[in-house]
């Protein structure tokens, strides 16, 4: 009987322990929570620690909200930055910089290629211009170190030897102008040119008397210029100045030479060759120059004369 009250006893003890030691705990697990909430607050201040972001955003924009210093104020403020600063306004203005950059060059270096193709193509027609008109020329003429003409005088026996001296020119053709720039232009022609060349002498036999010796060279050509015309700035009433030279290719088509009354026809040379250099000025669609031409070739066999010329001209284009 002892031994059962012993053991009941015992329970009811271990009971009333146990009813305590449930009661106890409860309490500190309401503490416990309380205590983690206390971290919860470093948690807040640690967020400020995300100023360092304007570090990294070097944004223009940003430095001109001075809100920053209010950060540490307000936790709210920080999270309204670190939204600003998403990389997306960062990767706007360096993705647009750097393809517009990147695009660029490529848009410069690629139009010349495929704009120089059409103009060499298409463009050639309206850039090239093609000019028609004809040309007259007059000025004088003659035969460098062409051989003495020799004249025996009728009256007196005496030979006379004449040099053929500069005498009157002219020339008329049709005149082209292939125009590629306003500066320079390519003007060939095909003229007609006579170059003359003459001598006289008078010799008197008396007081009142005397006879007219004379000696010269007629010379008929047909002649080719191929010049290169550079255009100058003009002046007043004049649109442009010009300068123009190249070669000049012809065919002796007939000459003579005379001595008084005696008339011979030398073997003529057919092809003509010298140079042709000139200049003047253009008003309106009327060109007004001076052109000088040196021959190299003779003109005849064994004659030893190169006709040269200077002549004043005006050309007329049509269109």
């Amino acid at each position: 009987m002892t031994r059962f009250k012993s053991i009941l006893f015992t329970a009811l003890l271990a009971q009333a322990v146990f009813a305590q030691g449930a009661a106890l705990p409860k309490a500190p697990a309401a503490k416990a929570p309380a205590a983690p909430v206390v971290p919860a607050a470093p948690a807040v201040s640690e967020t400020p620690a995300v100023p360092a972001v304007p570090e990294a955003h070097a944004v223009p924009a940003v430095p001109e909200v001075h809100a920053v210093p209010a950060i540490p104020e307000s936790p709210a403020v920080p999270e309204v930055l670190a939204a600003e600063p998403v990389p997306a306004p960062k990767s706007e203005p360096v993705a647009a910089s750097e393809p517009a950059a990147a695009s660029e060059p490529a848009v410069v270096s690629e139009p010349p290629v495929i704009v120089a193709m059409p103009a060499a193509v298409t463009g050639e027609p309206l850039d090239i211009k093609f000019h028609f008109g004809i040309r007259i020329a007059a000025g004088m003429s003659g035969f460098r170190n062409h051989k003495a003409l020799v004249i025996k005088n009728q009256v007196t026996g005496y030979e006379w030897g004449f040099k053929p001296a500069a005498a009157f020119s002219a020339g008329a053709g049709l005149a082209f102008a292939i125009e590629f720039t306003d500066l320079i232009s390519l003007a060939p022609e095909l003229q007609y040119t006579m170059y003359r060349a003459n001598e006289e002498l008078i010799t008197k036999t008396g007081a009142d008397f005397g006879y007219l010796d004379k000696a010269g060279v007629i010379l008929h050509a047909i002649e080719l210029p191929i010049l290169a015309r550079f255009n100058l700035p003009g002046f007043s009433i004049v649109n442009l100045t010009y300068a123009e030279v190249g070669p000049q290719l012809g065919t002796n088509v007939t000459s003579e030479i005379y001595k008084n009354s005696e008339l011979r026809k030398p073997d003529e040379n057919f092809i003509a060759f010298g140079f042709a250099m000139g200049g003047g000025v253009k008003l309106s669609n009327v060109l007004l120059g001076v052109r000088g031409y040196l021959g190299i070739l003779e003109y005849a066999d064994k004659s030893n004369g190169y006709p040269w010329t200077i002549q004043a001209s005006a050309t007329q284009f049509f269109f």
